[in-house]
């Protein structure tokens, strides 16, 4: 990928082309430069909240039944519906 700000989707699915079973699942980013140099990569996700909870003293949000820390939310906006 060219340098800069990059968007990947997960379809689900392993090296293999096999649909994965439903669970929780992390992923890495490794990133080098033209001279194949490790450079720092920083990885965010994005999704619709659908709930807040808190646990022993901290605030979750609730993001596509993950539960994100408040102190990982780096922004938070409204969606607003097109009008029809």
């Amino acid at each position: 990928m060219e340098a800069g700000r990059q968007t990947v989707v997960w379809d689900g699915t392993d090296q293999n082309g096999n649909q994965m079973q439903d669970g929780d699942y992390t992923f890495e980013i490794m990133a080098v430069d033209a001279n194949d140099q490790d450079v720092k990569a920083i990885t965010y996700t994005s999704g619709v909240v659908s709930g807040v909870t808190f646990i022993d003293g901290t605030t979750y949000f609730i993001i596509e039944n993950q539960k994100i820390s408040i102190a990982d939310i780096i922004e938070v906006n409204e969606v607003v519906a097109p009008e029809s």
